[in-house]
């Protein structure tokens, strides 16, 4: 079975802090591609996505997910 995307985008929030405080870690440069493997419903796929310059690919083994993320204007990856 599939997750119910629209509830754990709900939920998500431990998540998210968790991530924010990883891509904090990060040294981003102009031109960098980052591969967000996991991103769920690109709440965190979306922050990174709008630094300038950095270019973002979200992966979720849940189509679910993917479709969530595609309704936040991300196009991720399977």
């Amino acid at each position: 079975s599939d997750w119910d995307a629209a509830k754990y985008h709900r939920i998500s929030d431990p998540q998210l802090a968790w991530g924010r405080v990883v891509a904090e870690r990060l040294t981003l440069v102009s031109g960098e591609r980052i591969l967000d493997v996991g991103c769920g419903t690109g709440r965190l796929t979306e922050e990174i996505a709008g630094k300038p310059g950095i270019t973002v690919v979200g992966l979720d083994r849940s189509a679910a997910m993917l479709r969530q993320a595609s309704t936040r204007g991300l196009t991720p990856g399977t």
